[in-house]
């Protein structure tokens, strides 16, 4: 007679139950491991670093960062962070977050932005701005200690508050100042911006320079040269017209009753070697 298995269905399922309820235990395990590697002091915040800020104090910057000492490492989002840096404090151009896992430390890495000119009122009494290297209004300027940068002054210039800009041709003054490094541009005194978008550059050693405002970038560098050649050769200050393409025209200032005529212009290839190319009269 066969032999048949009296085993019953039930019993032949248990081995699976059993795979099934140690792969839900060892799960289970899992998670609590996780949980408490996730609420562990080496995943929190256990320090903050600031690097490469110049004006700005340190806890100005944390403060607007919104980190702090004791958050989670996960919840460092780099890109909420700069955001809400450089929202809050104008003066940062670009922050760089770096998290340290192995030693809790997040250190932000900012890159501020350079004050290059002030913008006069447009009234008498009005209050005096400093302007950052992208156009926008900063803070208050004090006119009684002096200005270190240039003034940039324009026709109407509209009331304006800190985070504002002025207008397109004071921010593209603003640019073309930023790139002088250092001190910026302390042979300029004024730059004057009228309603046609036309910038005059007031020198400090008397000359004046006029170009349109979205040139004067490029313009600046050959203004310097243009100005040297002229001063080389004993010229008297006056007026460099550089709204159109070399060479630029030079016109000595209206002469004082009493002294002799200097002539009337003389035009130059600026930044060339070579010598005036057209001469209206003797400066």
């Amino acid at each position: 007679m066969p032999f048949k298995s009296t085993t019953t269905p039930a019993l032949q399922a248990a081995p699976g139950r059993g795979r099934r309820t140690r792969v839900w235990v060892t799960a289970f395990f899992l998670l609590i491991g996780l949980v408490v590697v996730l609420e562990s002091p080496i995943t929190r915040v256990r320090a903050l670093a600031v690097a490469g800020n110049v004006s700005l104090p340190a806890q100005q910057i944390l403060a607007a960062s919104g980190l702090h000492t004791g958050l989670s490492l996960w919840q460092v989002n780099p890109g909420a962070v700069q955001q809400a840096v450089m929202q809050q404090l104008p003066l940062v151009q670009a922050v760089e977050v770096h998290t340290d896992l192995r030693s809790g430390t997040v250190t932000l890495t900012v890159h501020e932005r350079r004050i290059v000119a002030v913008l006069a009122p447009g009234t008498a009494g009005g209050t005096w701005y400093n302007l950052l290297d992208n156009g926008v209004v900063y803070n208050m300027a004090v006119p009684s200690s002096g200005f270190v940068h240039p003034v940039v002054s324009t026709d109407g210039t509209p009331s304006v508050h800190p985070g504002d800009v002025p207008s397109p041709e004071v921010a593209s003054v603003c640019q073309a100042l930023a790139q002088f490094a250092g001190d910026g541009a302390p042979w300029i005194s004024e730059i004057h911006v009228d309603r046609y978008g036309t910038a005059t550059v007031y020198m400090t050693n008397g000359f004046a320079a006029q170009c349109n405002a979205d040139q004067l970038q490029a313009r600046l560098l050959q203004l310097r040269q243009a100005v040297q050649y002229f001063l080389s050769q004993g010229y008297a200050p006056g007026l460099v017209d550089m709204t159109g393409q070399p060479p630029f025209r030079y016109t000595p200032y209206p002469v004082q009753a009493g002294q002799a005529s200097s002539g009337s212009s003389v035009s130059i290839h600026a930044g060339s070697s070579s010598q005036p190319v057209q001469k209206g009269g003797t400066p």
